[in-house]
C-alpha cells in the first residue's frame, strides 16, 4: 500500500510539474540576422584595411568610389541610401552593381551615414559613417588613415625610397609626417595597419662631418623622440622608419611605403 501511495504521489508531482512546463512562456529572442549578414559585407578592401571601412572621408567637391565585395552566397543586389542628401548623394556604377560613386555635396567638417542593403542576400545591410574633409591627396597614390588634433594623414599605396617620398609628399601639398607626441606616434602605429615599415619625416643630416639629428623635413624642431638609433652606422643608415614595434629605426635608401600629413 506504502507504494502505491509513494508511485500516486510521483505521478501527481509529474503532473504539476507538466502542468507548469505548459503554462510557461519563454521570453522572446529577436535578432537581426540582415545587420548580422551585413558584417559579411566588405567595403573598400585595401592593404591597410583587409576587412575593408567603417567610415569613408570624401575630399570636399570630390567623388569616392565604393568598392564592395563580399562573403555571401549569392550574387549581391546592392542598393545605397545616403543618410543626408545635403552631405552626400550616391550613384551606382550602370556597368557594375559592385561600384557606386559617393559625391560630396556639404563642405569640409559635414557628415552623415550611408545605407547600404544587399537585396539578393536576405537584405543584408550594412551602415557607414561618411565625412566630408578639405585634404586633396590624390586618392590614387594614398589611403586616408585618419585624423589626429586636426591634421589629416595619409599612407602610401606605392613604395618609393625616403628622400623620394620627402619630395611627393611636398608635391602633394603635405609633408612627410612629423610626429610630435607619444599619442600621436601610438595613433600612427595603429592607423597603418599591416603595413610593418614606413617612412616618416626626420633623416640624419651630415653637420661638419658628422651625422645628427637636426630638424623635421619640414622645419620643425625634434621634441618628443622614439629613436632605436642614432647612428648612421657603416651603411650610411640615415632614414628612419616607423617599425612593426612603433619605433623610430634607421635604415638606408630602399623602398617603403611612407605617411604624408596634411593641415
Amino acid at each position: 500500500m506504502r507504494r502505491v501511495i509513494l508511485l500516486l504521489g510521483a505521478l501527481v508531482a509529474l503532473t504539476l510539474v507538466a502542468c507548469d512546463w505548459n503554462n510557461h512562456t519563454e521570453p522572446e529572442l529577436t535578432v537581426d540576422n540582415a545587420a548580422i549578414l551585413g558584417g559579411a559585407i566588405f567595403i573598400n578592401v585595401d592593404q591597410v584595411k583587409p576587412n575593408g571601412i567603417a567610415e569613408l572621408v570624401v575630399n570636399e567637391g570630390d567623388t569616392a568610389v565604393l568598392n564592395m565585395s563580399t562573403a555571401l552566397l549569392r550574387d549581391p543586389n546592392y542598393t545605397f541610401t545616403s543618410g543626408d542628401a545635403g552631405v552626400i548623394t550616391v550613384v551606382k556604377d550602370p556597368n557594375d552593381n559592385k561600384v557606386a560613386y559617393v559625391i560630396a555635396q556639404a563642405d569640409s567638417g559635414g557628415s552623415t551615414t550611408l545605407h547600404i542593403v544587399d537585396n539578393a542576400n536576405s537584405g543584408a545591410k550594412r551602415t557607414i559613417t561618411v565625412r566630408i574633409d578639405k585634404q586633396w591627396a590624390d586618392p590614387d597614390f594614398f589611403i586616408n588613415i585618419g585624423r589626429f588634433e586636426g591634421h589629416t594623414y595619409y599612407l602610401s599605396r606605392f613604395e618609393r625610397g625616403w628622400a623620394e617620398a620627402e619630395i611627393h609628399c611636398r608635391e602633394s601639398g603635405g609633408y612627410l609626417v612629423a610626429i610630435r607626441t607619444i599619442e600621436e606616434n601610438a595613433f600612427l602605429h595603429a592607423a597603418r595597419g599591416r603595413i610593418e615599415n614606413a617612412w616618416i619625416g626626420i633623416r640624419l643630416n651630415n653637420v661638419n662631418g658628422a651625422f645628427k639629428i637636426t630638424t623635421w623635413a619640414n622645419g620643425e624642431p625634434v621634441e618628443y623622440k622614439a629613436f632605436t638609433s642614432t647612428d648612421a652606422g657603416i651603411f650610411m643608415e640615415i632614414f628612419y622608419h616607423l617599425d612593426p614595434n612603433g619605433n623610430w629605426e634607421n635604415w638606408h635608401e630602399r623602398t617603403f611605403p611612407y605617411l604624408l600629413e596634411m593641415e
